[in-house]
């Protein structure tokens, strides 16, 4: 997916963006700093929907996976989301389904959908927070098609094609979550200047331009000034 070419918002409104729409349930196992990470990884802070797939919101979570944010077990486990927009299904000239989100997410909406689906992972996977991460970045659908082509069932070109990062790219998308989230819960400065620090903790997640000014200008809008 091409990636806008600036940030969506500042730091300083995505982290109170995230603070006040989250699930709040496991607030200690996925915190808002992790999820920061995301998505910057993701979509540079940008609610979008992802031009050559299905992906929607700051952390491009798929609308075939929000019925399980409506049902009445999401309900009693406390990440129900309500009013989600109508889902698209069409059947794919292989025989898969594609779902496709037919309306859009606002920015609070967005953020409560990603954090509902982390919590729901979190119940059903026996509270691993790494299969968390995992089920978020792909890995197992890149494994599937890794294990397709280690069979010759699928040539390296075509697995290319559909899955460009592969396993390892994959997890180095949770490397660079985690390596975000570590420097801004631990190294960020108590009586100095942020700013720096918090780029380099975006700069962990996904690389940007970060001398650029008209970057700096919109990240840092308000204070960030320790």
């Amino acid at each position: 997916m091409a990636l806008p070419d600036k940030p969506g918002q500042s730091y300083l409104g995505k982290y109170h963006l995230i603070v006040t729409n989250r699930v709040q349930m496991y607030k200690e196992v996925f915190s808002p700093e992790l999820i920061i990470g995301i998505c910057w990884e993701e979509t540079f802070f940008n609610n979008i929907k992802q031009e050559d797939g299905t992906g929607v919101g700051f952390g491009q979570t798929e609308p075939a996976e929000f019925w399980k944010l409506e049902k009445d077990i999401a309900r009693a486990r406390g990440y129900y989301v309500p009013g989600l927009p109508r889902r698209n299904t069409i059947t794919a000239s292989d025989g898969s389904k594609i779902v496709s989100l037919a309306g859009t997410l606002d920015d609070s909406h967005a953020i409560l959908v990603l954090t509902a689906l982390m919590v729901q992972l979190y119940i059903d996977l026996k509270f691993s927070s790494r299969a968390v991460l995992e089920g978020l970045a792909g890995v197992a659908f890149s494994r599937k098609i890794a294990k397709e082509v280690a069979e010759g069932k699928r040539t390296a070109a075509a697995a290319k094609s559909i899955n460009p990062l592969g396993v390892s790219g994959r997890l180095g998308k949770i490397t660079g979550w985690l390596g975000c989230e570590n420097i801004l819960l631990h190294q960020l400065p108590d009586n100095a200047d942020t700013r720096p620090k918090i780029r380099e903790a975006l700069d962990a997640s996904r690389g940007f331009p970060r001398t650029d000014p008209e970057w700096n200008r919109i990240l840092i809008r308000a204070t960030c000034s320790g």
